[in-house]
């Protein structure tokens, strides 16, 4: 029989140190888990930097904004992108850029609402769209497309898709007041020419708004005006072709019924008055049709008249120098008139009632006087002028000319060897923001009358286009001329 000796009991050296080491292998796995966190943690950290590095490409060369809303542009042509501003617009606002017309939705959202085609060089096809006006309704917009001797004027829909071409060759295109028709400039050909040397051959047409009804209105015609009730057009015409001369341009003052049904006829302006020469620009209707407005140049200088359309009560309101190109604005309820004048001082912008009285100065702008423009009240005007090389501002003044406060300024330096021309001001039709080009003139901006809430609603990368237009042209592809949209009634 064997003898089997009982266990030894564990010796509790041993006890303590399996139980040091399974500590240790827990400290060890739960020192493992915590570097994987770490490490996870820190290659999500460096996935989300890596995403926001690329959002910030994708958003400085592309634009924001919902899918398919980049402009279409020739491959190395800066897009335009959008920031949502801050508060809502009190409309949408158009604006042209890089060939194409942007709108800018109420909530701040960017679409290109006309888009233009730019072919590499060496091809002949291209289409550029610049914004002219919207229809008093905001569901149409009358656009003009250029591009090797193509002028059309063209009709979009209230998504920006293209319904009719009224002309092949026109400019200076005018919606009706009910925003059924449209006036414009036929700009005819001239015999032995392929194209019209600028200012030749100009005849006034009416046409429906779908481009299918087009009534030949006169020949030789310079400057118009469509009647407040949209029954007249008034236009200054020429005797033969227009020109630059004094010899060809507009001399008298005429008055056509809008459907062509009935002879156009010459307002009846009284013998002798006005010097000898005397031609006739900026012809502009009051508002509530009992008055034009009218610029008369003769040997004496520049005025401005205002007559009845039957002729009667003719008023010499203002007189300036004739070297300054003119600018002539009602204001909405018709009791002023805002115009560009010139004196041995410089530029300024003056005020005046249709009777003549109470002519004062708004301020005095240098020159070039860029844009203005009536607040819809009539109490105010925005005026942006240039403040030297490459620079604008934009100012405020009551229209008795007291209270002029500067509310902001474009550098502009990017719209090339003339960025005053790329500028322009609008104010909303609620009376409540002036939009305007910003920044260094690759920024659309509004700002509140009083110069407070400045925000910017769209935004290009500021740089030239690839390839380089010249100094004299890379402007165009910037933002300008912000135009507000009607609110749509449906």
């Amino acid at each position: 029989m064997s003898v089997t000796a009982p266990p030894r009991p564990p010796d509790q050296r041993d006890l303590v140190a399996r139980e040091e080491l399974e500590a240790l292998v827990e400290a060890l796995i739960e020192e493992a888990r915590k570097r994987a966190q770490r490490r996870r943690r820190r290659n999500a950290a460096v996935v989300a930097l890596v995403a926001l590095v690329g959002a910030l490409w994708l958003y400085s060369h592309l634009g924001t904004g919902r899918a398919g809303s980049d402009a279409v542009a020739e491959s190395g042509t800066p897009r335009l992108s959008a920031s949502r501003p801050n508060a809502a617009l009190p409309e949408e606002l158009s604006f042209n850029a890089n060939g194409s017309v942007a709108l800018v939705r109420r909530d701040g959202s960017r679409l290109p609402f006309l888009s233009g085609i730019l072919q590499p060089p060496g091809e002949r096809q291209r289409h550029l769209y610049s914004a002219i006006d919207w229809s008093p309704d905001g569901s149409k917009l009358l656009a003009l497309r250029s591009g090797y001797g193509v002028r059309a004027l063209e009709v979009t829909d209230e998504t920006g898709k293209v319904v009719s071409t009224l002309d092949p060759n026109a400019f200076d295109g005018r919606w009706s007041p009910d925003g059924t028709r449209i006036a414009f400039v036929h700009v005819e050909p001239t015999p032995g020419r392929l194209h019209p040397e600028p200012g030749l051959d100009h005849a006034l047409l009416v046409a429906s708004s779908d481009g299918r009804l087009r009534i030949r209105i006169a020949a030789h015609v310079r400057e118009f005006s469509w009647s407040p009730d949209g029954t007249k057009l008034a236009y200054a015409a020429c005797a033969r072709h227009c020109g630059p001369s004094r010899a060809q341009g507009a001399h008298r003052l005429v008055i056509a019924d809008a459907t062509g049904r009935r002879a156009p006829h010459p307002v009846p302006l009284p013998a002798g008055a006005g010097a000898p020469g005397r031609t006739f620009t900026d012809v502009h209707w009051s508002s509530d049709g009992s008055l034009i407005a009218f610029v008369a140049h003769d040997d004496l200088g520049t005025h401005l008249d205002v007559v009845r359309p039957d002729g009667s009560s003719l008023r010499r309101v203002a007189d300036w120098d004739p070297s300054l190109p003119s600018r002539v604005s009602w204001s909405p309820d018709g009791s002023l008139i805002a115009f560009v004048s010139r004196d041995d001082l410089g530029a300024h912008l003056d005020v005046v009632h249709p009777d003549g009285s109470s002519l004062r100065r708004a301020a005095d702008v240098g020159e070039p006087l860029v844009d203005f423009d009536w607040s819809p009240d009539g109490k105010r005007l925005a005026l942006v002028v240039s403040a030297g090389p490459g620079s604008a501002d934009v100012s405020v003044v009551n229209a008795d000319g007291t209270d002029l406060n500067r509310i902001a300024r474009c550098r502009c330096d990017l719209h090339g060897f003339r960025p005053d021309f790329y500028e322009s001001v609008a104010w909303s039709f609620d009376g409540t923001r002036i939009a305007y080009v910003s920044g260094r003139g690759n920024t659309v901006s509004t700002i509140r009358p009083d110069g407070t809430g400045a925000t910017v609603v769209a935004r290009q990368a500021a740089r030239g286009v690839a390839g380089g237009p010249s100094a004299r042209t890379r402007g165009y592809w910037y933002p300008s001329f912000p135009l507000w949209r009607p609110t749509r009634t449906r």
